[in-house]
């Protein structure tokens, strides 16, 4: 499931449906912490149910949107549970 979710967003695809919610969409926001080989983070989650999951140390694809570690910090985000990707057959 969040191999499937994982690519969709690789791909730029928008408005992804939750598998969590009826009614949710996967939200997602690149981090870039080391501007010079654009190593960085992911997190992933349900808009409605706030389940997702983190990819740390990944480089970030040229042409992702993506936010400064310092920009992270300040975006107010949900209180996200982070589940284990690789429980409940979702393997990453």
């Amino acid at each position: 499931m969040w191999k499937k979710i994982l690519f969709k967003i690789l791909d730029g695809e928008k408005n992804i449906p939750s598998p969590f919610d009826k009614d949710g969409i996967m939200k997602f926001v690149f981090v870039i912490v080391d501007n010079d080989s654009r190593m960085g983070f992911l997190w992933i989650w349900c808009s409605k149910t706030y389940k997702g999951i983190w990819i740390s140390r990944m480089k970030i694809p040229e042409n992702t949107e993506s936010v400064s570690s310092e920009e992270f910090s300040h975006l107010g985000l949900p209180k996200i549970e982070f589940v284990d990707p690789s429980k409940g057959g979702g393997g990453l």
